[in-house]
């Protein structure tokens, strides 16, 4: 779910086994994520380069592999899954 509200980067990013829920945005080129893992295999790498946010989410047993990251305001998101349990 990417959508995009007054120049802010809104993401949601979800895998299907709930075991990682991770809620990232930008706002007024500040970046705030909220993690929240069921059962400890979800890492969160969060950075901000120069009011960029790029943020990178994984989880230990290698089913959800996403990143994503603004770039002028406008949120990219890209997604790789391996045994389809990411959306």
């Amino acid at each position: 779910y990417v959508h995009t509200i007054n120049s802010a980067c809104h993401t949601y990013i979800h895998t299907i086994n709930s075991t990682c829920h991770t809620y990232v945005h930008t706002i007024n080129s500040t970046c705030h994520t909220y993690v929240h893992t069921t059962n400890s295999t979800c890492h969160t790498y969060v950075h901000t380069i120069n009011s960029t946010c790029h943020t990178y989410i994984h989880t230990i047993n290698s089913t959800c592999h996403t990143y994503v990251h603004t770039i002028n305001s406008t949120c990219h998101t890209y997604a790789h899954t391996i045994n389809s349990t990411c959306h």
